[in-house]
């Protein structure tokens, strides 16, 4: 029950006592009619919510921060008219942390960070950018029978995938006397794929250990667009490669051949292990995920074919798949090493590239493992030289960031890697373009 219809039943009896007192006939319809108002309010608002079949399309995919259409279908199956129907879309909801234990923990470490620091902590602006994450739907009326569609946004919080939207009916009733609610939920699957930040550059640069008998031959015949040669005709070859003039000179059909077009191949490993640091989505994982989502689009930007090597929770998976939407869905669906032995696992994951990748290929791998397991485990070995290795320092995630000592970790990092390999840092509060433009980069914000 809402105030007002509070007020009016408090009124309504109040007239009933005066009627009762003076005998006013008047008086007792005037307080039968409010409480025929609110009876009205009550039935009208449960009416409205009831009968209703809900249908909602949207894009199956999306990247995180992307601005998401989406078109709701109301469709009235009752018999009566439905009045002030209010909608609520969560489709996020439930992908954010909430609860009164995370609340209450952040106001712990804010006081915290207040006490060293000696001001309070004013909070850092959503690194995806403001938007809608859920959207309010009205209306007014909508006839027997009868459907109304409506058209919104809603804005892609977090990666992650959506199996279901789930929607809130309100009422208030013709009077908004009382206000009756439903929950529902939607069948609308969504993936949403790491925010993709576009690089101007990143290395490409093949072992230089790789014989030259074993590298990728770039011009040799099949099907392109570079002549070759000439050849006879075979059964299954197309006429419209029929050069006439030689097979008008030799009597028989001679066919054109043409240079077969190669790309250079990828590999990109990924071993992220469970963020110690961060909150809300703005950790290591996040921003290693985003890193990897980076570099596969710059990789299908200049026509490398990638082959992605995802070391997750227990397994290494191998995603062969043409594109890069393949891994992109993988990169969504992805789940943190364990710890401890994250580093270990990484390590297999590079096995395994290495085991299908053609020589001479790239190579670039992303963790956010501590700088000496990386050390140990991955920045020694032989089959690294002249890959690229993003390290995203999860300790810059949290309250206590020590710039001096991370900056001497790094500089460890450089020395265990003599040089052989394209290093690159990734830390909280810089953007992840600038920290993959060159090697070596860091931040003390």
């Amino acid at each position: 029950m809402k105030r007002r219809a509070f007020v009016v039943t408090m009124v309504g009896l109040a007239l009933l006592l005066i009627a009762a007192t003076i005998r006013s006939g008047w008086l007792y319809l005037v307080a039968s009619l409010m409480f025929s108002l609110v009876v009205l309010g009550f039935a009208s608002g449960w009416l409205a919510s009831r009968k209703l079949e809900i249908s909602r399309e949207c894009h199956p995919d999306a990247f995180e921060g992307d601005a998401l259409p989406v078109r709701l279908r109301v469709e009235n199956g009752g018999r009566l008219a439905r009045y002030f129907l209010v909608i609520l879309d969560n489709a996020f909801e439930g992908k954010k942390p909430r609860g009164m234990l995370a609340a209450v923990r952040r106001m712990r470490e804010e006081h915290l960070d207040a006490m060293r620091t000696g001001h309070p902590d004013e909070g850092s602006p959503d690194a995806r950018g403001g938007g809608l994450r859920n959207a309010t739907i009205a209306f007014e009326r909508i006839a027997p029978g009868e459907s109304t569609e409506a058209h919104y946004e809603l804005i892609a919080p977090a990666r992650g995938v959506y199996d279901e939207a789930k929607l809130v009916f309100s009422s208030g009733g013709i009077f908004g006397m009382a206000q009756f609610t439903r929950r529902s939920a939607v069948s609308a699957p969504l993936v949403v794929y790491p925010r993709v930040s576009h690089l101007e550059y990143f290395p490409f640069r093949p072992p230089a250990s790789a014989a030259p008998i074993e590298a990728l031959e770039w011009a040799r015949k099949g099907t392109g667009l570079d002549y070759y040669g000439v050849r006879e005709y075979t059964q299954g070859d197309s006429l419209k490669h029929v050069h006439w003039r030689s097979s008008a000179r030799q009597g028989k059909l001679i066919v054109k051949e043409y240079q077969q077009e190669f790309r250079p191949f990828a590999g990109l490993v990924v071993g992220l292990v469970e963020p110690r640091c961060g909150e809300d989505r703005e950790d290591s994982l996040e921003d290693g995920l985003r890193c990897a989502a980076s570099i596969l689009d710059y990789y299908a930007a200049v026509g490398v074919a990638p082959v992605t090597v995802l070391a997750s929770g227990e397994e290494v998976r191998v995603i062969e798949e043409p594109g890069v939407f393949g891994a992109f869905d993988a990169l969504a669906r992805y789940a943190p090493l364990r710890l401890p032995g994250g580093a270990e696992r990484l390590a297999l994951a590079l096995d395994e590239a290495q085991a299908v990748l053609p020589a001479g290929s790239a190579l670039a791998v992303v963790t956010n493992a501590d700088v000496d397991s990386i050390a140990r485990h991955v920045a020694g070995r032989p089959d690294m030289e002249g890959a690229s290795l993003v390290v995203v320092v999860d300790e810059s995630y949290g309250r206590q960031w020590d710039t001096g000592l991370a900056l001497l970790e790094v500089g460890q990092l450089e020395e265990a890697v003599s040089r052989r390999i394209n290093l690159f840092v990734v830390t909280h509060g810089r953007e992840i373009d600038r920290c993959l433009s060159e090697p070596l980069k860091t931040t003390g914000e």
